[in-house]
């Protein structure tokens, strides 16, 4: 793996586990589990995360400057060639998430 890909890699390890601190997912007390946050993961171009955590159901928004976009992964099929839109995502686990797009994106989920 060169430097730069690992580098991206662990950049997407440290959001991946944010998002699931947001979420709830990474223990604390019930109070932080009640108020969820909304997380937001940027990109620019085609982008590979390993694991999205969603601990309860949740909308999912995107949105792109660029050409439409798609969002891909286990159990996760978004996007369809829109520049922008919502879903509702149910609570699990989304492996080898794949973000197909050109110029910058974003995706909140909330």
């Amino acid at each position: 793996m060169t430097r730069a890909a690992h580098g991206r890699t662990a950049a997407w390890l440290i959001v991946t586990c944010a998002l699931a601190l947001a979420l709830g997912a990474c223990g604390g007390s019930s109070e932080a589990s009640e108020a969820v946050k909304p997380v937001r993961i940027t990109g620019t171009g085609n982008v590979s995360i390993p694991s999205i955590t969603v601990v309860r159901g949740s909308e999912l928004y995107w949105h792109t400057e660029g050409s439409p976009m798609h969002i891909s992964g286990q159990g996760l099929a978004l996007g369809g060639g829109q520049r922008a839109g919502a879903a509702i995502v149910p609570p699990g686990t989304y492996s080898n998430v794949h973000v197909s797009a050109r110029g910058d994106w974003s995706i909140e989920v909330r």
